[in-house]
């Protein structure tokens, strides 16, 4: 008897939490129903206004101060806008010609270097370069003792170039 009075104890008690668990489940679609009624759900997006929309004035305005502070900045610690990199190899004839097109074409808006690396040169291009540079400290001379080639020119050139641009001409 004790065993038929246990399982059907057993039994009950089965069927009790079932009972209770039915009606948790029915309170929790309950709170669940409410709770998606007052609560946005996660999945909405937010709207956002957009900005204000600024008049061309202020836009223009503000691009102009802005550029101002970057321009402070950049030449404040002495660097250039652009270096030229000019690889050469015996060409004495055409470097004064080079010189005054550069300095005629950056010298009113930029700020800049050039830079001729004298890859060996058997001819004059060194004196040449060395009176290029006693009129203007923006020139700089790198010489290599022997012909190395215009890849290690450029390299060296690189190297040494102090602009944020750098722009690559033959010497010819």
């Amino acid at each position: 008897m004790n065993n038929q009075n246990q399982e059907k104890t057993g039994t009950s008690e089965i069927k009790n939490r079932t009972e209770e668990s039915k009606q948790n489940s029915e309170v929790n679609n309950v709170v669940k129903d409410k709770m998606e009624d007052s609560v946005p759900l996660l999945t909405e997006t937010p709207i956002i206004s957009p900005p204000a929309e600024e008049s061309g004035k202020q836009r223009n305005q503000k691009e102009k101060q802005r550029q101002r502070r970057y321009e402070r900045q950049r030449h404040h610690d002495g660097s250039k806008d652009i270096s030229v990199v000019i690889p050469l190899y015996n060409e004495e004839q055409s470097l004064r010609e080079l010189y005054e097109s550069i300095r005629n074409a950056l010298s009113k808006n930029w700020k800049y270097e050039v830079i001729f690396v004298d890859d060996g040169s058997t001819d004059n291009s060194i004196h040449v370069l060395h009176e290029l540079r006693r009129h203007d400290r923006r020139v700089k001379i790198i010489r290599f003792r022997r012909n190395y080639g215009k890849s290690a020119a450029l390299s060296v050139g690189f190297s040494h170039a102090r602009g944020e641009f750098i722009i690559t001409m033959d010497a010819d």
